[in-house]
Parts: structure tokens; sequence; C-alpha cells
């Protein structure tokens, strides 16, 4: 895997020399009764892992505002006084805009600039496949409660077929979307969690 740490580092250095010096503006708009004062942050992982704080910003009539220049792009993290969750955001040079409802923070659509398109796209995807799942995990607790072997039976086929229909989603994502940071993030969780063959994804990445 070392390759693919040293090939990071360079996409990393053609990211940072390919950035508009302009900046960046994340323009939120946060449906649904919010304080006016109301905290916002933007956080990013340390390197333990733990969020820390970027900058911070106010509601004002449902809405906020951060301004910065960016260096290469990175996942970043919104996060709302009083609001459970958070929604992921690139922060990269350009016009960010972010809609999301209060009681649903995670669910924000986020576009305007090139890597959030892409982690839009995927998120979207990526919401459809867990509600797909989630209904069949239902089912499959209904069976087992009312003893159902045979609706059990067919559930756990049906349960094994989505799931290497998920990993199949990622890997094609990924195949599709080979400038996306967030298909960096899926190999690199890919690695962590040991769901893929180290060669499978030096292939993947070098492709």
């Amino acid at each position: 895997m070392k390759n693919l740490v040293v090939a990071l580092l360079i996409i990393s250095t053609v990211f940072a020399c390919n950035q508009k010096p302009e900046g960046f503006v994340i323009s939120g708009t946060v449906a649904g009764e919010l304080e006016n004062g109301t905290k916002v942050y933007l956080k990013k992982q340390d390197d333990n892992n733990q969020l820390v704080d970027i900058d911070t910003a106010a509601v004002e009539n449902g809405k906020f505002t951060f301004e910065g220049i960016a260096g290469i792009p990175e996942a970043h993290y919104i996060l709302i006084d009083e609001l459970k969750g958070y929604t992921a955001i690139i922060l990269e040079n350009g016009e960010i805009e972010l809609n999301a409802q209060k009681d649903s923070l995670g669910f924000a659509k986020i576009e305007g600039t090139p890597q959030n398109d892409m982690l839009s796209a995927f998120m979207k995807k990526n919401l459809a496949m867990s509600l797909k799942g989630m209904a069949i995990q239902e089912d499959m607790e209904a069976a087992n409660s009312s003893n159902d072997e045979v609706a059990m039976s067919s559930l756990k086929e049906e349960m094994n077929d989505f799931q290497l229909e998920y990993k199949s989603f990622e890997t094609d994502f990924i195949k599709a979307n080979p400038s996306a940071l967030v298909s960096v993030m899926l190999l690199d969780k890919a690695i962590a969690r040991r769901t893929m063959d180290a060669s499978k994804i030096q292939g993947i990445f070098d492709s």
C-alpha cells in the first residue's frame, strides 16, 4: 500500500496547484425555526480523529455563511447547536450552497463545486441503498418475531444479495468518479475495514 500513500500525496499536490485563489463561500439555509444567533460550527478531523473547530458562524433568519481560502479539498463537517447530527462537506474554493431541514441535518443538499457535486451524487444513491437495506432488516425482524422460517430464509438470501449489491455500488462509483475525493475516502474505508483485497484496491486506485 506504500504506492497508494505516495499517489495520494501526489494528488494532494496537484489539487493544491490547481486551486483557484478567490477562496470559498459556504451559503447555508436551514428550514425550520432556529433562533437568531444559534451557533454553526465548521469542523475537521485532527490526527487523532477528533473533530476540532475551524470556524464558527451564527444563524440569522435561517441562514449562515462561512468564507475563507481553502488549500487542497478536504472533508469537513458542519454542526449546529441544539440540532442532532452533522453534514459532511468538501471544503474547496468556490461557491458552495447548503440547504438543510432542521430535523435532518445529515441529509442536507450540498452543491456548487465539483467535489461537493460528486459527494452529493454519492450521498443520494447511498441513502437509497441504506433505505433498501433497512427495509429488508425490518422484514427480517418481523419474520423472526412470527417464527416464519420460510420468510426468514428468503430474506437472508435477499440480504446477502443486497450486501453484494452495496459493495458493488461503492466500487462502481469509485471507477466512475476517479477524480472524486469521496472515491479516495471509500478506498480508505475499504483499507481500514479490510473489505477488499489490497491488490484490488491498488488496481482500482491506479486506474
